[in-house]
């Protein structure tokens, strides 16, 4: 049990050290239960954010992407048109 619950922290330590937190109290927050949930839900509670970010640039993307798309058809039309 006690070689499990390292394994994770130092799971908990990689994933922090490469989400970009501070990898110390990551660690140290691992180790500790209180700590470990508060930590959690900090992370749980910006990683909500940073989906809804992404999220959000997706829908721009996705709504640029449309709307360049109805520029295309209309050249598409007019060259058509042109050609004929």
């Amino acid at each position: 049990m006690i070689k499990r619950k390292r394994r994770l922290n130092d799971v908990f330590f990689c994933v922090f050290l490469a989400w970009g937190t501070t990898p110390a109290y990551a660690y140290f927050a691992s180790l500790i239960e209180y700590e470990q949930n508060i930590y959690l839900k900090s992370v749980k509670k910006s990683l909500n954010i940073v989906t809804h970010v992404n999220i959000t640039i997706i829908l721009l993307f996705v709504i640029i992407f449309i709307s360049n798309m109805s520029k295309l058809v209309e050249i598409i039309y007019i060259l058509n048109i042109s050609f004929l």
